[in-house]
């Protein structure tokens, strides 16, 4: 599927990878479980950027929000 937006040019590029993603990308959109949200977004900022944007697309965002200030 990733791979027909790429062809319509709705998105330059994608990957399932985080280590890569937060490498090359300029935003990452995590559609994950919630509870694994914040970790896995870690996981791509450790090489992302300083301006690359993180979305998601999790139900709670209180609970996203909260954990993810307890992040270095």
């Amino acid at each position: 599927k990733l791979r027909s937006y790429i062809d319509a040019e709705i998105i330059d590029s994608a990957t399932t990878d985080l280590i890569e993603a937060g490498a090359h990308s300029d935003m990452i959109l995590a559609a994950l479980p919630v509870q694994q949200i914040v970790p896995q977004l870690c996981i791509a900022a450790e090489r992302a950027d300083t301006a690359c944007l993180f979305l998601d697309v999790g139900s709670t965002k209180a609970n996203i929000a909260a954990e993810a200030l307890g992040y270095d």
